[in-house]
């Protein structure tokens, strides 16, 4: 139960920010349907077909990178003699974390254009696709990684897919409003109209 509980907020969350910019980014949207379109029209989509399409797990963690759920970072206590951050000594007792809004905006690690949603950016390079996907903390690392991991991605890597292959959706113009609170929370973040539907 507490893993369930555990992934509801943050996969809510997560599953809106990628309609949100999928949306908002029309070629992003008519590669991705381009892609969805290989896909078998007579079953629904399985969870193995979803993770072996690379623009929808591109523009999945191009979403996650932008948009984090938590808004408070995790902190860690400097052990006894201090430790050297960034070449700053930093006294034993401190609390330090990450925010991890900043470590998704690392220039050197994902491009100058990091404001920009562009998920072509996981598929460019193998090697820094490894490095990306290293300093992508949308769920946590380590010891605070969510317990609700695991299953968040199995809901979004069936809901999101199997939305856009069944439904041509459009986004009203209109940008998301934040909402105060622990989690990264909007209002007005997607609001959609359908065109044609098929089963799934």
């Amino acid at each position: 139960m507490s893993i369930i509980a555990a992934s509801t907020e943050a996969t809510a969350i997560t599953i809106s920010s990628i309609f949100y910019f999928i949306l908002k980014n029309p070629r992003c949207y008519a590669k991705l349907k381009e892609e969805l379109s290989t896909l078998p029209s007579s079953s629904p989509i399985t969870f193995n077909q979803a993770q072996s399409l690379p623009y929808l797990n591109a523009c999945i963690n191009e979403s996650m990178r932008l948009h984090v759920t938590e808004r408070f970072p995790r902190g860690r206590e400097v052990p006894k003699g201090g430790i050297k951050i960034c070449n700053h000594f930093v006294p034993a007792g401190t609390t330090v974390s990450v925010y991890v809004d900043i470590a998704h905006h690392r220039k050197e690690i994902f491009g100058e254009d990091v404001d920009v949603f562009r998920p072509e950016r996981w598929l460019e390079n193998e090697e820094n696709a490894s490095r990306m996907q290293a300093t992508l903390l949308s769920f946590g690392s380590g010891k605070f990684g969510y317990l609700g991991k695991n299953l968040s991605r199995l809901e979004v890597l069936k809901f999101v897919p199997s939305v856009f292959k069944a439904f041509d959706v459009m986004h009203k113009d209109r940008d998301w409003t934040l909402v105060n609170g622990p989690f990264a929370e909007h209002e007005n973040v997607v609001d959609m109209t359908h065109e044609t539907t098929f089963s799934f």
